[in-house]
């Protein structure tokens, strides 16, 4: 029963759980009517068919009396027999119990709606409605990330290996990463280059670094907004912040608390790369991108060494940062699955998945990634140069002038 996801807690009140912030604690209200990061909260097993709840503040729910009133707050980093809570439902609601075997209520206190270890038995009041969260705050398409030093993170090489650093004061290709959802509300971060980023721990320091061809349970990071930036905390249960650490400025897995360090500015990319007009791509070979027809279809080949009608092309914004681009023929190039090869043909008069591309930079020259995560390659093939979703590293054979 116990969710697997970031949820929410909807009251009788209709108001979702919420902390709630004074100048001496943080409680737990049924206080907002529309869903913000305060909340969000994760269901975690506990002893004995018991669970904890926990706030993206990565604080547990504790049962606190004060004054004669059994308040539950995010109070505490490490759990103890407070924070834990026996979990139940009742018509497609669920009710807690507390460790002084009261129910959870909404109890309207001083003009407030303070969640309480209150009732001895169930009512409405105990009944809470439970909302899992599709993670609206993934950034659809290309973005940088901004840390608080005014630099946005990239891919830097550093002793043979890749790190994330906040490194570029303006964004270029290796300051361009894609979120992606993952399990139970957690998302990936992908680079241009298609490694997703992972918790690398190393020498005691927990790096993030584009380490991966395939995500594991290092790669999945809880997303969350404050004050209208990002935070992402890792499976280390800690914050992804800027570490000044000899002379650079890593992104690591490393606060237990939220700072000013850990709060990232999301910037959406115009795709300020897409070229204006029509264009002519050359391959590796000296070769333009050609519309070549083969056997009675139109294939896509690095075969024309001076450029001609056949070669022109036009590039279009799709969504989420892609790109379509427009043969000469006034079809778009679509990926096309046939005998275990992935040719790039001017198939489609309508637009769809497979038409898309995303489109960055490297070394002044563009490269495309496919829909099926490969990246765009001549392939000589049968004494053809076909352009094909074939490569999973980008190599120079991926890499077009335009």
């Amino acid at each position: 029963m116990i969710p697997k996801a970031i949820i929410a807690l909807k009251a009788d009140n209709g108001c979702f759980w919420s902390v709630i912030n004074y100048s001496d604690r943080d409680n737990i209200e049924a206080a907002k009517s529309s869903l913000d990061s305060s909340c969000h909260f994760l269901l975690l097993t506990a002893t004995s068919g018991k669970v904890y709840i926990k706030t993206p503040q990565n604080k547990y729910l504790s049962r606190f009396h004060r004054s004669g009133i059994d308040y539950i707050e995010p109070a505490k980093d490490v759990p103890d027999v407070f924070c834990e809570f026996q979990l139940h439902s009742q018509d497609g609601k669920v009710f807690f119990m507390a460790d002084n075997c009261k129910y959870l209520s909404r109890i309207h206190r001083g003009g407030i709606d303070n969640i309480e270890a209150y009732k001895k038995q169930i009512d409405v009041y105990c009944l809470f409605e439970v909302v899992e969260l599709k993670n609206e705050m993934i950034p659809k398409g290309i973005i940088a990330l901004k840390a608080d030093n005014g630099h946005f993170w990239s891919v830097v090489d550093c002793f043979g290996r890749k790190n994330i650093e906040a490194a570029m004061s303006s964004p270029d290709s290796n300051c361009q990463f894609l979120v992606l959802p993952a399990s139970n509300g957690k998302v990936y971060i992908k680079t241009p280059q298609n490694k997703y980023l992972s918790r690398i721990h190393c020498g005691g320091i927990d790096y993030i670094q584009p380490a991966k061809d395939k995500p594991d349970v290092f790669c999945e990071f809880l997303l969350h907004s404050q004050d209208g930036k990002m935070v992402f905390m890792a499976d280390n249960g800690k914050y992804l912040s800027r570490i000044h650490r000899g002379g650079t400025d890593n992104i690591e897995a490393a606060k237990g608390q939220i700072d000013v360090f850990c709060l990232f500015d999301v910037v959406e990319f115009q795709n300020e790369m897409l070229p204006k007009g029509i264009i002519a791509l050359k391959a590796d070979n000296g070769h333009f991108w050609s519309v070549v027809n083969c056997f009675g279809r139109d294939n896509i080949e690095a075969a024309t060494s001076s450029l001609e009608s056949s070669c022109q092309f036009l590039v279009h914004p799709s969504t989420n940062g892609k790109v379509y681009i427009k043969a000469p023929t006034n079809k778009y190039l679509s990926r096309i699955h046939r005998s275990g090869i992935d040719y790039i043909e001017p198939a489609k008069d309508e637009l769809d998945v497979f038409c898309e591309f995303q489109m960055h930079s490297q070394d002044g020259k563009v490269f495309f990634i496919a829909d099926n995560g490969k990246y765009l390659s001549r392939i000589h093939r049968g004494g053809i140069d076909n352009i094909e979703a074939y490569k999973e590293q980008i190599d120079v054979f991926c890499l077009f002038d335009s």
